[in-house]
Formats: C-alpha cells, sequence, structure tokens
C-alpha cells in the first residue's frame, strides 16, 4: 500500500468521530450555525475529497497540481489538530475530534509532509498504486 492512502484513512476516522459527537456538543455549547445533517454531509464531503486528492496524486504523480492538492489537504488537516486542541481548551472540555486529530491526524499529516519535503513522493519499489 501506498502511504499517501494514509491520509484518507486518517480524515475518514477523524471525520467518523466528528459526525457522531460533534453535532450534540455543538448545541449544548450553543453553536447553531448549521444543523447536524448539515454537519454530516460536510464530513463525509471532506473524506471524499481526501479520497480524491490521494487519487489524483497517485494516478497523475508528476502533476504539479495533483501534489500541491494533496499536500495543502495534509497542511489543513494538520491545522484541524490545532483547532481541536483549542476548542477544548477555550470550553475547558474534551472537544469531539481531539482524540482522532492527536492519535491519528498529527502523526499521518506530520509523517506525510515531511516525506514529502525530501522528494520521497515516489512509491517504493515494488508497491502497489
Amino acid at each position: 500500500m501506498n502511504p499517501k492512502w494514509l491520509l484518507p484513512l486518517a480524515v475518514v476516522l477523524h471525520n467518523t468521530e466528528e459526525a457522531i459527537w460533534l453535532p450534540g456538543f455543538r448545541a449544548r455549547h450553543g453553536w447553531h450555525s448549521i444543523t447536524p445533517f448539515e454537519f454530516r454531509m460536510g464530513t463525509a464531503i471532506v473524506a471524499l475529497l481526501a479520497i480524491a486528492v490521494t487519487l489524483a496524486t497517485l494516478r497523475h504523480g508528476r502533476s504539479r497540481f495533483a501534489s500541491w492538492c494533496y499536500y495543502a489537504f495534509c497542511w489543513i488537516m494538520l491545522l484541524n489538530v490545532f483547532w481541536h486542541a483549542g476548542v477544548a481548551i477555550y470550553v475547558r472540555a474534551y472537544a469531539p475530534g481531539l482524540l482522532t486529530a492527536v492519535a491519528f491526524v498529527l502523526p499521518v499529516t506530520l509523517y506525510l509532509i515531511i516525506r514529502g519535503s525530501k522528494g520521497n513522493t515516489a512509491p517504493a519499489p515494488g508497491a502497489s498504486t
């Protein structure tokens, strides 16, 4: 398996936690800007985008645009980790998504960003793409 598939895996796990617990958390804190259904649809779209950018970068590995989109997505998800930590500090309670953000998204995105910055973007010999 190509390590780039770790990004959508981390995103799906993270967004699943958010989709289950965040709507209730938002309601308890008076954040009613969107409905639970709208939020869950948003998490599904983000997960599909993670899969799409991963497919694009694997199929068009030499494309600067595909690579840029993939690593931009990694950076956005990395920043999301700090958003979750900030919310938890602000409300002085567990913020849904923090566990998967720290346990999965943080190490995966750091690994992929560092790996990509070293030019190790080609699959390992014998790895399927």
